[in-house]
């Protein structure tokens, strides 16, 4: 989460599991999930498909070179290309989870205020955004399920006409204001979520009680871990991810003898 809007203390928050979007029902069930969970919320979010990008030109990342897709950070006055990294994940993955299968990386980020007399407020967070009505113009999207892309999703914020992409196992970590006017949206790998909330379980339980003893044991022992493969021939890679998240120190204390 960006975390911009962090100065009011009464929120909500949740999570949207996207699942795998190739399933002929996808549309219907993410719209449902955001119809339950963000129904206060003061944009209206609408669920549809992307074209089919084999019937597209793509670039080398694999999505349609008209895709324009936007950014703007909280200081921007007007919104720009989209540059760097970020730009090669917004649809896909699989190239994150094999490079970082434990990440927090957000492919895509909607933080925005809408004010109570009209409008936005100047300041906002967008990551790898789509003008929606540049891909109505250009017939980019589709809710027909044998025409559809079947590797992400569209999400279409209606009131602020900007679509981000639902990547297939993404998950939607967003945050609210009481009113629903404050919205903070974030799209992350969902597979290296559930591998986090199933090592470290105590952080996603809302009525879990932190102790100062056990945060600083979990630091202890990451740090002893990092201390391990730097300083010995413990081969990281040969250790499970979801082991390697979650073991403590003793798990590893093993070296690592590579073959000669």
């Amino acid at each position: 989460m960006n975390d911009a809007y962090d100065g009011h203390d009464d929120h909500d928050e949740g999570f949207i599991w996207v699942g795998d979007t190739g399933r002929p029902d996808a549309i219907e069930q993410v719209q449902r999930s955001f119809d339950e969970q963000l129904h206060h919320a003061s944009e209206e979010f609408r669920i549809t498909g992307f074209k089919d990008f084999t019937t597209l030109e793509c670039n080398r990342y694999g999505w349609p070179c008209a895709f324009v897709l936007l950014c703007r950070d909280w200081h921007d006055s007007h919104m720009r290309r989209q540059q760097g990294a970020l730009r090669q994940i917004a649809f896909n993955m699989a190239t994150l989870r094999s490079l970082t299968p434990i990440n927090s990386v957000s492919t895509g980020d909607f933080v925005v205020r809408f004010l109570d007399e009209g409008g936005l407020d100047e300041h906002r967070i967008l990551t790898n955004v789509q003008r929606t009505s540049m891909l109505h113009r250009h017939g980019l999207l589709t809710c027909e399920y044998d025409k559809r892309e079947s590797d992400a999703l569209a999400l279409n914020c209606v009131r602020t006409g900007l679509t981000l992409a639902l990547p297939s196992e993404s998950v939607v970590v967003w945050k609210t204001d009481d009113d629903g006017s404050i919205i903070d949206i974030g799209i992350h790998d969902a597979v290296s979520l559930r591998m986090q909330m199933n090592a470290y379980p105590q952080l996603f339980d809302k009525d879990s009680i932190l102790s100062d003893d056990d945060v600083e044991r979990d630091i202890a022992d990451c740090l002893n871990v990092l201390n391990l493969i730097r300083d010995t021939p413990l081969n990281p890679l040969e250790v499970p991810q979801e082991r390697l998240i979650s073991a403590p120190p003793q798990a590893l204390n093993k070296k690592y003898h590579p073959m000669h």
